[in-house]
């Protein structure tokens, strides 16, 4: 299917966030061998095919986009067992699912998704770096100030 996908230009996107309340559940009811696949983001990855991480807001309690990045980054279910191992990936390749794969998805790539010049200011200030950060302290980052088109729309 990934090659299928591949073809016409597909670009799917996976609810990490569901790893989180469901892996358990999903372990218990495939196996940990066929979970293991479920939002598999490194064999996407490996095949060149791109991918973003979404949320179901409203219906997700708290729309994260961080929180999107943790899973994909650690899979960890609400045990803490790990979902697919094998699957988990960067903390940089998880922010470029949510930031310049989503933009290119949604065909706002020449506006959005990446800092450059002549592209909106859309942008966060985070209290710590996702990218240095043990990868299971990336849900605990905050954010500090939102720019949206060159203004601070929020400030803590």
């Amino acid at each position: 299917q990934i090659e299928r996908m591949k073809a016409c230009g597909a670009i799917p996107s996976f609810l990490t966030a569901g790893i989180i309340p469901g892996g358990d559940a999903v372990v218990r009811l495939w196996g940990p061998e066929r979970s293991a696949g479920a939002m598999a983001s490194r064999t996407f990855l490996r095949a060149g095919l791109p991918f973003t991480y979404s949320h179901d807001a409203p219906v997700s309690p708290v729309p994260s986009i961080l929180a999107l990045v943790d899973a994909g980054v650690n899979r960890l279910s609400g045990s803490g067992q790990v979902v697919g191992p094998d699957e988990r990936i960067s903390p940089y390749d998880a922010l470029r699912a949510v930031t310049a794969t989503a933009a290119y998805q949604l065909k706002e790539e020449a506006t959005k998704g990446t800092l450059e010049p002549g592209k909106l200011a859309d942008l966060v200030i985070l209290d710590r770096n996702p990218l240095k950060v043990e990868p299971t302290a990336i849900k605990g980052i905050v954010v500090v100030e939102t720019i949206k088109e060159g203004h601070t729309v929020f400030a803590r």
